[in-house]
Formats: C-alpha cells, sequence, structure tokens
C-alpha cells in the first residue's frame, strides 16, 4: 500500500510539472499517461491538487493577459477591443441599442463629410476623430499617450 501511495505521489508530482510547463491539463495528463477519470479523482480527494492546479492555471492567465496587453499597447485594435470589453464590461459590452448611436455611425458620418477631399487628409480627418472619441473613453487618454510615445520611439 505505501507503495501505491508513493507511486500515486509520484505522478501527482509529475503532473504538476507537466502543468506548470504546458498550463494545458488534458497535454499534462497524456505526459504523465493518466486518464481523465484519475485526474478527477486527484480533484475530488486532494484539496492540495486543487490547489496547486489552479495556482498554475491563473499564472497561465497572467502570462495570457501580459501578452495581450503587450499587444493591445503596440496598437493591436482588436486586443484594445477585447480588453476594454474584458475589464470593462458595464462600458464597452453594451449592446448597439445602448450605446450612443453618435458613436457607431461615426465612421458613416465621417466617410459622407470628407467626400471629395484628398484620401490623405480624410484619413487623418478620421484619425484625429477616432483619437478623440477614444480619448473621451475610461483610461482613453492614457491609452492614446501611450501609443504616442510608442510611436516616437519607433521614429528615433
Amino acid at each position: 500500500m505505501v507503495l501505491r501511495n508513493s507511486r500515486e505521489e509520484l505522478r501527482k508530482r509529475n503532473f504538476i510539472e507537466a502543468l506548470k510547463a504546458t498550463a494545458d491539463v488534458e497535454a499534462s495528463m497524456r505526459i504523465v499517461g493518466i486518464k481523465e477519470s484519475t485526474f478527477l479523482d486527484w480533484l475530488e480527494d486532494d484539496d492540495d491538487i486543487v490547489e496547486q492546479v489552479m495556482r498554475i492555471r491563473k499564472q497561465a492567465i497572467v502570462a495570457l493577459e501580459n501578452i495581450a496587453f503587450k499587444q493591445a499597447l503596440d496598437g493591436d485594435k482588436s486586443q484594445i477591443q477585447f480588453l476594454l470589453k474584458a475589464h470593462n464590461p458595464e462600458v464597452y459590452n453594451k449592446s448597439v441599442n445602448e450605446t450612443n448611436i453618435t458613436n457607431v455611425s461615426l465612421t458613416k458620418i465621417e466617410d459622407n463629410r470628407v467626400a471629395g477631399i484628398p484620401v490623405q487628409d480624410a484619413y487623418e480627418k478620421m484619425n484625429s476623430n477616432a483619437i478623440r472619441l477614444l480619448e473621451s473613453m475610461p483610461e482613453g487618454k492614457f491609452l492614446v499617450d501611450h501609443i504616442r510615445r510608442s510611436e516616437n520611439d519607433l521614429e528615433q
């Protein structure tokens, strides 16, 4: 019996090490050679395993968030939108019906307003309006300032 418990503890330690390396429960189970039922039994019977798995998953999420924040700060528009929705859902997860329709139709209004002027002028005007809109949002001024600093660093 002691031998089985030692083997089981070794499998648990190996699973935790694999999870630290992969942050993937299924891959870690395959690496250690355990079935899902074994893993679920561990979760049910061993609070230490539950705590370690949760800690490792939280660390992985923090690492992913750091990557996402860096991408957003580097100007990735989809990451900016995603992070705003994730971190301030009461403001950024509203449906179109709940948002200010002027913001939703900003591009159409600008398309009509800038018709007939050179493309570069239209582009600059739309960028200017987008920056004003972004600056009016919570933390928007900080984000715009950061982007401008990043652009200045690239130019130098």
